[in-house]
C-alpha cells in the first residue's frame, strides 16, 4: 500500500495530488482501484472519508489504516480495530493526529515471514562547517563501530556526502565503514567554512546527493546539521517531497546542537525540514550533545532493521500535550521503540492487562529511545506521552527475529552523569 491520507492536516493538499499524478505515471492504480499496492481517497481534503467507506477498504484487504477523530467517531474505530485483529496487521488508533504513513517494511505493512533488510545503502549527508565539526569529530572517531551493532548483510554501499553553504562539497561511495571513516578524517583535515549560524541548503543537497546514486527502497538516510532550511531553499519543498516518496528512504533528520546557532524544533527553517522528514515516515532527532553522535547512531540504527514505521503521534503539531496512541501489535512484532523529544518526561505504556516495563536506550537529555517487548502477546497497547513545548512522539515495530545477539553500548546517563551500559539486540540472518 502507497498511502492513504485520511484528514485535511495529513500533508500540503497539493503535494498529495502531485504525490498520486506521480504514482499514475508509474503505472501504480489509484483512486476507484482498491488494491493494495496504491489507495488514495481523493485530492479533496475536505471530502473525509465516511465509516461505511473504511469498512469497505478493510473488506478489500487494507493492512494498515489510521484512524482518528475528526474522520469516524471513537467508538466505532475501536469496533473496526477490534475486527481488524483478526487480520496479521499492525493498525494504529490516533487520538490526536489521524496520518498514516507507508514507508514499512513491506508494501501492504506486514512483515514478511522470510524477507530481510539487506543490499540497502546507508546515507551519510553531513554539514561540513565550523558549527558542526564536534558532532563530524565523534562520528569519524567510531564510524567504524557502526558496523558492531547492525546486520553484516544489511548494507553493501556507505554513502558519505557533505555540504556548505554552496551546495555539495563532496560525495562519495564505499564498502565499508572504514573507508567512509577516512573520508570523513579528510574531510575534518581541511578548513571548513562557517555558516554564521544561518540556514542552508538542505533540501537541494539531499536531492542532488541521492540522486548522484543508485540504490534500494529502504535505504537509510541521515542528515547531520546545526541548521535549517533556507527560505531559497524552501522552494524546494514539493520536489523533496515526492522525490523521497519516489526513493522510498528513512530520512532521519539530526539537528545539532550548535553555540553559533539557536536553531530548534520551535524554528520555522528546522520545523520545515522535520515536517517533510516525518511525512515521508523519517523523523526529526534534536541532539543536545554534538559528542553524543555516534552513541546515538548506534542505538538508533539498528532499530531501523527490519522495522515498521507505525506512526508519529505528532507530525503536524510536534506537541505532545495529553497525547495518546492506540497501537495493536500483532503476533510476530518482537519489540517496539518509541523516539521521544522532550523535555525529560518519559511515556507511558500499558496493555489491557499491565503497566509495561521500557528499556532506556538513548538519552541525550531532550532526545531519547526507548523499546518493549509486547509480553501480554497480540493486542491493544496504549502510549502515552503529556509534556510541554516542543514535542515528538514516534513509534516503529520491529519483527521477532530467528536469532538473536546481544551486544552492549555505552551511553551517559543525564541523571547521574555515570556511564550505564544498555543491552541492543542484533538480528541475525
Amino acid at each position: 500500500m502507497y498511502g492513504i491520507y485520511l484528514t485535511k492536516n495529513a500533508v500540503n493538499e497539493a503535494d498529495i495530488c502531485a504525490y498520486f499524478e506521480y504514482l499514475k505515471s508509474k503505472g501504480n492504480p489509484i483512486g476507484g482501484n482498491l488494491t493494495r499496492n496504491s489507495i488514495f481517497i481523493g485530492c479533496n481534503s475536505a471530502n473525509l472519508i465516511n465509516q461505511s467507506y473504511v469498512k469497505r477498504l478493510i473488506t478489500v484487504g487494507l493492512k494498515g489504516i489510521d484512524i482518528g477523530e475528526g474522520v469516524v467517531n471513537r467508538s466505532a474505530a475501536i469496533d473496526m480495530t477490534k475486527m481488524l485483529l483478526r487480520e496479521p496487521i499492525v493498525i494504529v488508533l490516533l487520538v490526536i493526529v489521524a496520518v498514516f504513513l507507508p514507508l514499512t517494511a513491506n508494501a501492504d505493512g506486514v512483515f514478511g515471514a522470510s524477507k530481510h533488510d539487506i543490499e540497502k545503502t546507508l546515507f551519510l549527508i553531513v554539514e561540513a562547517t565550523q558549527e558542526n565539526t564536534p558532532a563530524l569529530s565523534d562520528l569519524e572517531f567510531c564510524l567504524s563501530c557502526v558496523s558492531n551493532y547492525i546486520n553484516p548483510y544489511w548494507f553493501n554501499q556507505f554513502v558519505l556526502i557533505s555540504f556548505d553553504a554552496s551546495g555539495i562539497r563532496s560525495a562519495d561511495g564505499f564498502f565499508t565503514t572504514d573507508d567512509a571513516r577516512v573520508a570523513l578524517e579528510s574531510i575534518l583535515k581541511n578548513p571548513l567554512p562557517s555558516n554564521n549560524g544561518s540556514d542552508l541548503p538542505l533540501l537541494e543537497s539531499v536531492i542532488h546527493g541521492l540522486s548522484s546514486f543508485t540504490f534500494n527502497p529502504q535505504s537509510v538516510v541521515y542528515l547531520i546539521t546545526t541548521a535549517g532550511s533556507s527560505v531559497s531553499d524552501q522552494v524546494n519543498g514539493p520536489t523533496f517531497f515526492k522525490a523521497l516518496l519516489g526513493w522510498q528512504v528513512q530520512l532521519q533528520y539530526i539537528l545539532v546542537n550548535s553555540t553559533q546557532s539557536n536553531h530548534t524544533l520551535s524554528t520555522q527553517s528546522t520545523r520545515f525540514v522535520a515536517d517533510l522528514a516525518v511525512t515521508t515516515g523519517g523523523n526529526f532527532i534534536g541532539l543536545t550533545t554534538p559528542f553524543e553522535m555516534t552513541n546515538f547512531i548506534n542505538a538508533h540504527l539498528p532499530t531501523l532493521y527490519d522495522s515498521a514505521f507505525i506512526g508519529d503521534a505528532t507530525q503536524g503539531s510536534f506537541s505532545c500535550v495529553q497525547t495518546t496512541y492506540y497501537t495493536a501489535i500483532e503476533a510476530n512484532v518482537g519489540t517496539v521503540y518509541l523516539y521521544v523529544y522532550s523535555n525529560s518526561v518519559d511515556p507511558s505504556v500499558r496493555s489491557k492487562y499491565n503497566i509495561i516495563s521500557l528499556k532506556w536506550l538513548f538519552d541525550d537529555i531532550y532526545a531519547r529511545i526507548y523499546s518493549f517487548t509486547p509480553v501480554d502477546g497480540p493486542g491493544i497497547y496504549t502510549v502515552s506521552l503529556s509534556d510541554i513545548g516542543p514535542c515528538s512522539l514516534q513509534i516503529r515495530s520491529q519483527s521477532a527475529p530467528e536469532a538473536t545477539a546481544t551486544t552492549q553500548i555505552p551511553t551517559k546517563s543525564t541523571t547521574t552523569g555515570s556511564t550505564q551500559i544498555h543491552s541492543q539486540r542484533l538480528n541475525v540472518v
